[in-house]
This record gives C-alpha cells, structure tokens and sequence, in this order.
C-alpha cells in the first residue's frame, strides 16, 4: 500500500476536544481502547463504561504528572529528530490547533498521535510518533521491536485504525535518561477483533447494558466507581455469601503472608545488594532499588524497594 502524503493525512483531520469535554466522552479514542478489551492498567471496561455513560466523573489527573508530560514530551521528540535527521517531527496541529482522525468507518472512534513521521524529501508519512517515559524497564522488550505494554500496543494499533498509517514508533525515555525506540505495525486481524469489541461497547453505552463488574475483579478503578456509586453508610448490617466471607477471610491471611513475604526477601536483598542503589536481572532490569532521603543530618539509612 502506497505511503500517504501528509497534506492529505491532514486534510482528513479536524479540530480535537479538549480531554474531558463531552464530545472527547463520546468517543473511543487510542487512550482508551485498551478498557474496552479489559487491557487498562487504570481504567477499567466497567469504569470507562460508567465514565462515558454520565454516571461517574473520575478524579482529575495530577497536575504534577501533567506537567512532568507536558515537558518531557517535546524533550523526547526532539531526541528522535536528532538522531533520524531525514524525518520530519511534526506535530498534530493546524495552525497551531491541536487536531484529531476520526474513523471512517465510524464517529465513535478517534485518535489523536502524539507526532507525525514525514520524510523530508518525498513528503511522505513513515510513521506516528508515539512519546512515553517508562519506570518500570522490564514491561519493555529489545530496542527496536513490538516488545511493549500491552495497552500502549492496542494504542498504537487503534491510531494506525482511525489516521490510515501503518507504523507506529514509541520514543520511549527509560529510567537513568536512556532512550530507546521500539516499532508497531498495522495487523487488520488484531485491528478488526478490537473495532468489533469497541462496537459492541458502544452499543452497551448507547442501550445503557452496564459490563459486568466482576470481569476485571481487582481493577482499582472498578472499586473507585463502586465507592462513588455508594457514598453512604447507614449502620445497617449486610448477610454475606459463605464464599465471600470465606474469599475475604482469606484474603487477609494471603495479605499478612505477602507482607511477612517480602520482609524475608528485603533482608537477603539488603545483606546481598550491600551499597548498591540497584539489583538487576540477568537483562539488566531491576527487580529491587535502595533509596535514601535528605535529612537535616545528612542522610537516611537507605530502604529497600521490590520493583
């Protein structure tokens, strides 16, 4: 399939909601298809269902890891243009309004990339862009592969659905300042399996068909919608099933074993790390960290983290 020219990659894209509007609640964009398939590692399919039905209002990002977004992102694009001179880093902008595609093949469905790939001789789009900065190493494979979070590939993949490109680059800022960059391409079969699961949660959000809540059980954010639905206490009693209290009893004995658990392992780590600020697999990711905090004395005896 020919490459797409930008000016025509642009022509197709109009003006982006603001996120958090009701026109941006209305559609199934990049950031969120993940929920629809119960592959969120912060919004559930129950909570995003709940969020774009008008019945539950999340709390509003942090506005330190907005902030820490908003200046890192152009950091690390202008890392990938520096190092691939012949491409052209462009944002999704025009004239200087931030845009977005939505589907051809419906309204409900939208994406908004970070940057746009152009060559600069032929003018042709190679790529999307996409910035993250990643904390923990080990959800990331080798350096120029699909070895990614799952969440961020069903992103990549929904952006090459709704813009019409097929590559998708992460420029991916990992702990210690290292950059890497790891690439996605387009997959109709995987493609088509999640256009027809967003259709049918469309068709949920439309008919109001609530997903089930046990489908993601331990999603905190299925348990922030649950608390929100039910803001009362009124001193009544509640008969439990035999399994759920059995589920719960045993739950805070595997709590208290988790905990005695790692207060095993931190002390070998400890004795083994010595003054190491970290210990690494055999790739070279951590699994354990040793801090430190300032005090008006100097400095705190260091603390060990399972990463």
């Amino acid at each position: 399939m020919p490459a797409v020219k930008i000016n025509t990659l642009m022509r197709r894209a109009t003006p982006a909601p603001a996120p958090g509007t009701d026109e941006w609640k209305r559609k199934i964009t990049a950031s969120k298809v993940a929920s629809v398939v119960c592959k969120s590692p912060w919004t559930s399919k129950f909570a995003l269902h709940a969020e774009m039905t008008g019945r539950y209002e999340s709390d509003p990002i942090n506005p330190a890891v907005l902030e820490a977004g908003n200046l890192l992102e152009p950091a690390v694009a202008d890392w990938y243009a520096l190092h691939n001179p012949g491409v052209e880093v462009r944002e999704c902008k025009k004239r200087n309004t931030p845009v977005w595609w939505v589907a051809r093949d419906s309204e409900d469905f939208a994406a908004t990339p970070d940057r746009i790939l152009v060559d600069r001789e032929t003018g042709e789009v190679t790529a999307l862009l996409e910035i993250k900065t990643a904390r923990v190493a080990s959800e990331w494979g080798e350096e120029g592969t699909n070895e990614i979070p799952e969440h961020y590939r069903l992103q990549a993949l929904w952006q090459m659905k709704c813009t019409g490109v097929k590559t998708v680059i992460f420029a991916v800022l990992h702990a210690g300042l290292r950059f890497a960059t790891y690439r996605v391409d387009w997959n109709r079969y995987a493609v088509a399996e999640l256009t027809a699961a967003a259709t049918d949660f469309m068709d949920a959000v439309r008919t109001g068909r609530t997903p089930d809540y046990k489908e993601e059980p331990g999603a905190f954010s299925t348990y922030e919608v649950l608390r929100y639905y039910f803001p009362e206490c009124n001193g009544e009693a509640v008969m439990l099933s035999d399994d759920l209290v059995y589920r719960t009893r045993r739950a805070k004995r595997l709590k208290r074993l988790a905990a005695r658990a790692e207060d095993i392992v931190k002390n070998e780590l400890t004795a083994v790390m010595g003054n190491a600020s970290a210990g690494v697999d055999y790739a070279n990711r951590t699994v354990a960290r040793r801090s430190q905090r300032k005090t008006p004395k100097g400095f705190s005896r260091p603390w060990v983290t399972v990463v």
